[in-house]
């Protein structure tokens, strides 16, 4: 957001933020949430009874286990896993992206293609998804069979601010043309 602020193409958006419910305190001039939450690696007991317990064993892990993402021009999740790869590695985040390449079976679209037309249905053990997953199975489902794997860092709470779409748009661009 920095970087973008620093351009002086943007003005302040004078927008009543006192209502705002967040889990963290946010008062910026500039730029205005419009979606935050804890994201996870949820995976299914029966297919990965073994999850990788880091980001950086699933970026070493065998490229045999595959994994879902979501495109971060399209999808929340998408997009907290391009900052969080970028908050994590800084100028290697690109290396990184490389090694995980080979883990990843497709980018879909949205969140739930993703996670009832591939994940549901057996196409790969893991995906990026909300923390609050299992939890919906255990209540609806009645079955602890998909959890989220315990990364130290991941769960960690990301704010996505924007001037406007366009902002995400531009950003997620950058990450996708790796």
């Amino acid at each position: 957001m920095e970087t973008t602020r620093q351009t002086g193409l943007l003005a302040n958006h004078e927008t009543d933020l006192s209502a705002l419910s967040l889990p963290v305190e946010w008062q910026d001039p500039m730029f205005v949430p419009y979606d935050w939450g804890y994201f996870a690696f949820v995976y299914d007991t029966e297919q990965l009874p073994e999850p990788p317990k880091s980001l950086e064993a699933l970026i070493a892990a065998p490229d045999d286990l595959k994994i879902l993402i979501q495109d971060p021009r399209t999808s929340t999740p998408g997009l907290g896993l391009l900052l969080w790869m970028r908050h994590v590695y800084g100028d290697q985040a690109p290396g990184k992206w490389q090694q995980l390449k080979g883990k990843i079976l497709t980018t879909t679209k949205s969140w739930s293609d993703g996670y009832f037309s591939l994940f549901m249905n057996g196409e790969a053990p893991m995906i990026l998804s909300y923390s609050t997953s299992p939890a919906y199975h255990m209540a609806v489902d009645k079955t602890d069979r998909y959890q989220a794997a315990e990364f130290k860092a991941l769960g960690s709470l990301i704010v996505l601010a924007s001037h406007d779409e366009e902002d995400r748009r531009i950003l997620a661009d950058s990450v996708c043309s790796l």
